[in-house]
Formats: structure tokens, sequence, C-alpha cells
């Protein structure tokens, strides 16, 4: 059986937008431990201008508190953070992906796609110098349709944790983004099959 455990690994808050939380599963099975995503993490936390940008922060409204960071949270359930074998990336964006570094040991899983604009220049990914203006939006149905059995896994090593990370400072494509009601910091759990 699979269990399923919510994180809240950070927080974003850009009044007058509501307060949305970076949402993290854990799963766990005799397999092993894997999660999707990693939200915000310990070196974002560490560097916020260098990491995430001025522009992105004040966009979207990143809070940085080292507390939420996936891997403080699972060392407060007294789990192994290096025992997780495997992340699974939705996407990029540094409140998806800021605590990759945190997984050193991981396996890391992300669609081609996605890998191939974070390397290609997508402008989700290149530092916006501060007082730029903000980076131009897709128009609605213009962006492409992620194909759906096309993936990149790459394993890394403890001495190359950014051979799989996009480069420090990305912008949130929206701070008008919306997520499901995220009141507590307290982890939930489910079992699934």
């Amino acid at each position: 059986m699979t269990h399923l455990q919510h994180l809240n690994a950070g927080w974003l808050h850009a009044p007058p937008n509501p307060r949305i939380c970076c949402h993290c599963l854990l799963l766990r099975d005799p397999a092993g431990l894997a999660l999707v995503d990693t939200g915000i993490g310990l070196e974002d936390v560490r560097d916020p201008a260098a990491r995430v940008g001025e522009p992105a922060i004040s966009l979207a409204g990143f809070q940085f508190d080292e507390a939420d960071t996936a891997r403080r949270q699972l060392e407060r359930q007294r789990i192994d953070p290096d025992a997780v074998t495997h992340l699974i990336l939705t996407h990029l964006d540094p409140d998806h992906a800021g605590g990759l570094a945190d997984f050193p040991r991981a396996a890391v899983h992300v669609s081609a796609e996605e890998r191939a604009a974070s390397t290609a220049g997508d402008w989700r990914y290149r530092p916006i110098p501060a007082g730029s203006p903000t980076p131009p939006r897709a128009k609605p149905g213009s962006a492409s349709k992620p194909a759906a059995s096309t993936s990149a896994s790459t394993r890394r090593s403890s001495s190359s944790p950014s051979s799989v990370t996009p480069p420090a400072t990305a912008a949130l494509p929206s701070a008008t983004a919306t997520a499901g009601p995220c009141t507590s910091a307290t982890p939930t759990t489910s079992a699934a099959r």
C-alpha cells in the first residue's frame, strides 16, 4: 500500500491575492520514498535574491522560512531526507523545484519538454534584473502541450546536484494563480492502493 502525505513546503502571498501554499506530496511504500515537487528549498531561504530573484519574489510574494522546507519537515517527522530516492517534478518553477538541491541522492524525473525549456532560454528560467518589466505572458492556448509519454529521468551524484537544476533565478508565470485551500501547515495523510 502506498501512503500519500501532503506537505506545504513554502508559501506565496502577494496581496491582494490569497495566500497559497507550495504543494508537495510524499509517497511512502515498501519500495521507498518519493516526493512530487520540492517546494521552496534551503538554498532559497539562505539566499532568496540570488536563487529566485527580487522581481519574482515581489511578483509572487515568496515567503522564506526554513521550517517550511520539505527537508526540515521530513526531519521533524524523523524521516531521513536522504532516504528520498525519487523526485517527480511537475515543472521547474522555483516554488515547485526550489528544494531540488535538498535531496542530492534522489533520481529526478521531469518531462523532457520542461527540461528542454529550462536549458533553452525559456523566460521562466532566466535571471530578471531588478527594475525590469515583467516578462511577456504566453497567450492562452499557445503553450505547447506536454508529450504524454515523454520524460527525462536523471540520476544525480551528490558531487553534482546542480546537473539538473535550472538557472538559479526564475520568474513565476503569474502571481494570480490559485490553489486549493491550504489553511494548515499540518501534514495530512491518506492511503492509496
